[in-house]
């Protein structure tokens, strides 16, 4: 799924900030994570469920689904999408998404992603 690494690393910072704080003892490390993943990939999903479905209806159009079955397509459009070159024209397309996604990072590896890159203005449309 396109935003498994997204909420991955957040619930790894969150996780990282509660145990520096002392938390970790007091709470349920393995059961913090499962909640906060759960209710992360829901949020994010109802965010990006519209893009997605237009995407995967797009890919559809012109013709750049592979499979027999729509499950196949459905797993082509996916693999598409978790690579690279597909992931970035995705959040190129759509910026807000980008932004959900920076802040998601920015959460996650802070001393990792430069604020320059975090703040960039959207390219222009092509």
């Amino acid at each position: 799924m396109v935003i498994t690494p997204f909420t991955e690393l957040a619930c790894e910072r969150f996780l990282a900030a509660a145990a520096a704080e002392g938390l970790g003892e007091a709470a349920d490390p393995a059961g913090l994570r499962s909640g906060l993943a759960d209710s992360l990939t829901r949020r994010l999903v109802s965010l990006a469920s519209r893009t997605l479905v237009l995407e995967l209806n797009v890919f559809r159009l012109t013709g750049r689904l592979t499979g027999a079955t729509p499950r196949q397509r459905f797993s082509s459009f996916a693999r598409q999408l978790s690579q690279r070159a597909g992931l970035t024209a995705l959040l190129e397309e759509y910026p807000v998404l980008a932004g959900i996604g920076h802040g998601l990072l920015r959460l996650g590896f802070p001393d990792r992603v430069p604020s320059v890159l975090l703040l960039q203005p959207p390219r222009p449309r092509r």
